[in-house]
């Protein structure tokens, strides 16, 4: 039993220091605060590191039998099963990265990479590994040309349920929208309507710079965009854009 118990542990130990890696990656790379709450990456990615962290050296304690012909095999069979599954785990993760924060009418709205409609490429593996990997990108939806382009946009919005926000075929680049966004701006006062007071005092005296703000709509929890006194983007931060009732994307 003691002998089990050593091996157990070593493979704990082994599991942690991948957890710790992992979580590094996902959290500080992929989906830097506050995108894991927007996203719901938190809640997913935590179950994953749970069952992999004690099915690993539960299987372990298992098959370890001290004078065991065949345990270096099961350990490495054991192993690589753990290790299969954290990666695939990571992966699946990956596909539902942020990969663009677009400005679309009067707000942001937070595209993973998993509900994105790519522009047209030769090669759409590519086109994946190109996105971001480090955070979401800023950037803004073209206003349609004329009246034609604009019917043929909420068609599409209406009948497929595909927003514009979500087409990189109509993005461009955010100065562009400068002119939408000094309009859209919103003054700080609003947030306390609701948000509780002191957590939009805490969260405003972290960002001094803060003059506006704006929605930032995402799948899981929506939040705000604080914007300086030139209306350029600061962060993104945890506090509601309007109230609980309309939470949510779609």
């Amino acid at each position: 039993m003691k002998y089990r118990f050593k091996l157990a542990a070593i493979h704990l130990l082994i599991s942690l220091i991948l957890v710790i890696v992992s979580s590094a990656f996902v959290f500080l790379v992929m989906y830097p605060q506050p995108y894991a709450l927007a996203t719901g990456v938190l809640t997913i990615f935590s179950m994953l590191l749970v069952i992999d962290l004690i099915l690993g050296p539960l299987l372990t304690f298992i098959a370890a039998t001290e004078g065991k012909k065949s345990l270096k095999i099961d350990l490495c069979i054991i192993g690589f099963l753990q290790l299969s599954a954290l990666i695939y785990g990571l992966y699946s993760i990956s596909l539902s990265r942020p990969v663009y924060q677009v400005f679309y009418i009067d707000r942001f709205e937070l595209v993973q990479l998993n509900e994105l409609i790519p522009a047209k490429t030769d090669n759409d593996f590519k086109n994946y590994l190109n996105l971001s990997w480090a955070g979401p990108e800023y950037v803004s939806v073209k206003p349609p040309i004329n009246s034609e382009e604009k019917t043929q946009r909420m068609f599409v919005e209406v009948t497929k349920g595909v927003d514009s926000s979500l087409r990189e075929s109509l993005y461009q680049d955010l100065y562009n929208a400068r002119g939408q966004i000094i309009g859209a701006a919103k003054s700080l006062d609003l947030l306390q309507k609701f948000n509780d007071k002191n957590e939009v005092s805490r969260i405003l005296m972290s960002n001094r710079d803060a003059s506006y703000w704006l929605p930032l709509r995402a799948s899981n929890k929506d939040m705000v965009v604080l914007l300086d006194q030139k209306y350029s983007i600061l962060k993104a931060v945890d506090l509601r854009p309007w109230d609980l009732k309309i939470q949510g994307r779609r």
